[in-house]
């Protein structure tokens, strides 16, 4: 279902907000960061500059969600928010590469940590970050009447337009949230730090910082790095079963058999699926189609290729045979053949 324009502005200008604050707060950081001669909270600093590129991404995504596919882009262009999620990725491994070298010759070379510095910008990082946090959790109002008309025509216009079910933003705007809660467990330790230099004068505690935050970097970077490699790969979506999914739809009245199953994402928050379904000579197509429509509604997955097939097409010796999701059963007959 494509969101109404309302909506699509309203979650764009929360991100566009949460964009401007973390880009002063990254900065912030960076410069505090060379002055107090903190490592942890440089580190921060990379942290909160891939919550930006991972806001900018959301932004790009509704962007490109509100342009049509093309005769030569057929999806659209939903997979670009894949591409810069792996770019974000790749960069955030190397740059916590850098960090760990980094982190190795502050123990090598110890240095003297303004922690007054440290204190007050990674407070200030805090609370900046609990504010964007706000600002992406807060919803907005009703729709008014003039509002609802147009979600109501949007909605009719989005198939056609489209090509494929409306992008669903709020995966998107919880994926943020979860990037700014990281950050907020990051901020929390360059303060601890600060604190216990403060009364120990103990240096080495920021570089403890540091290890802990490029932690929270790279456990982040790992688990975008494996969804954008999944989608990339065009494999099944986390959360979807293909062969109880296969189940389900052999359980439904009149089919038969299922195979050439294929699952895949054009984008992280758009599942697809195609298929071949066998069915019985009597059975109604359209009351089966309807079926299996509902099941894979239970799954998120409404873009959809389901090739039906009549039992007589089909070999006799592969009916009821177990398919291997995605295999070539090569079980139709082509019609010339059914002559021989």
């Amino acid at each position: 279902m494509v969101l109404a324009y309302t909506e699509y502005r309203e979650k764009e200008r929360r991100l566009v907000l949460a964009l401007i604050l973390a880009l002063v707060i990254g900065l912030l950081e960076v410069v505090g960061g060379i002055i107090s001669n903190s490592l942890a909270l440089i580190s921060d600093s990379i942290h909160v500059f891939m919550d930006v590129v991972a806001i900018a991404i959301a932004l790009v995504a509704i962007r490109l969600a509100l342009k049509p596919h093309t005769p030569t882009l057929t999806y659209g262009y939903h997979r670009l928010e894949v591409l810069a999620a792996f770019i974000n990725t790749a960069l955030a491994i190397a740059l916590s590469i850098v960090l760990l070298y980094e982190t190795y010759m502050r123990l090598l070379e110890p240095r003297v940590i303004d922690w007054g510095y440290m204190l007050i910008i990674a407070v200030a990082g805090l609370a900046v970050n609990l504010t964007m946090l706000r600002i992406l959790k807060h919803g907005h109002g009703g729709l008014n009447e003039e509002q609802g008309q147009m979600q109501l025509q949007m909605q009719e216009q989005g198939q056609e337009r489209y090509g494929v079910e409306g992008h669903d933003h709020g995966i998107l705007i919880k994926s943020v949230s979860l990037h700014i809660v990281s950050d907020i467990l990051g901020s929390l330790a360059v303060i601890s730090a600060g604190a216990v230099i403060a009364l120990t004068s103990l240096s080495i505690v920021d570089v403890i910082a540091s290890v802990i935050i490029v932690g929270l970097i790279l456990r982040l970077a790992l688990q975008m790095l494996k969804r954008c490699i999944i989608i990339l790969l065009e494999g099944a979506p986390e959360g979807i079963d293909i062969t109880t999914i296969m189940d389900e739809i052999k359980s439904v009245n009149g089919v038969v058999d299922i195979h050439d199953v294929h699952v895949w994402s054009i984008a992280p928050s758009i599942p697809s699926l195609s298929a071949h379904v066998t069915i019985r000579n009597d059975a109604d197509s359209k009351e089966v189609m309807r079926n299996i429509n509902a099941i894979l509604a239970r799954y998120g997955i409404k873009h959809t290729t389901v090739q039906i097939e009549e039992e007589e097409l089909i070999r006799p010796d592969r009916l009821g045979s177990r398919q291997v999701p995605g295999s070539d059963s090569q079980v139709v007959r082509q019609p010339r053949d059914l002559d021989e």
